[in-house]
């Protein structure tokens, strides 16, 4: 397994020295953490304050993704699935090191730990977003005709789908141009509203 694992990446990496990246039409969403975006390099180490464009296109559009991060530190990354590995003397480790500059939560961009604190924030605005939401979205919100219902089900089902949308629009100005926002954060919202409304 281990030369399996040491072969794929050493090979991948070889081909990306070589490989020229393709233009990229689609327009960016912009950075949580104001980092300039610049084209992949597995040979050219990602300066701080940097991440690679273009990302997820990036991800559906080549086989594989590596960026070299120091000497011997590189992230790679195969369909939005990404790790950071170290190029020793004998061999590839993988590693997830405590002392650390560069991050890679597995999915998404190269990161830092700017981006872990903007990920925290945005975690505690999303709840109290929600709290805000479970104050003003009356229960029933959502059920248009109760007398056509045969069930109560639809009360709590689309009273949470409500919820889920208030919190994503008092979210809007702050978090609305980020990537992914519109697709997860009403469903995200959903999730946090049943922990608040069953748990607290």
């Amino acid at each position: 397994m281990y030369r399996t694992v040491t072969l794929t990446l050493a090979l991948a990496l070889g081909l990306a020295l070589t490989a020229p990246v393709s233009a990229q039409d689609i327009r960016e969403s912009p950075s949580t953490v104001d980092a300039v975006h610049v084209d992949e390099s597995a040979s050219r180490a990602l300066a701080p304050g940097k991440k690679i464009s273009h990302l997820y296109t990036r991800n559906v559009t080549q086989e594989f993704i590596p960026q070299k991060l120091t000497d011997r530190v590189y992230f790679f990354q195969n369909q939005s699935n990404g790790t950071i590995f170290c190029v020793g003397d004998e061999g590839v480790l993988m590693f997830d090191a405590l002392d650390w500059d560069f991050l890679s939560g597995g999915h998404g961009n190269v990161g830092s730990r700017a981006d872990v604190d903007f990920y925290r924030q945005f975690l505690d605005d999303l709840e109290a977003a929600v709290g805000e939401a479970l104050g003003n979205v009356p229960w029933g919100a959502g059920t248009t005709d109760p007398a056509q219902l045969n069930a109560h089900t639809a009360y709590l089902s689309n009273w949470i789908a409500e919820v889920g949308k208030y919190a994503t629009e008092k979210l809007r100005p702050v978090y609305g141009d980020y990537s992914g926002f519109d697709h997860a954060t009403p469903k995200n919202a959903e999730l946090v509203g049943m922990d608040l409304y069953s748990y607290r």
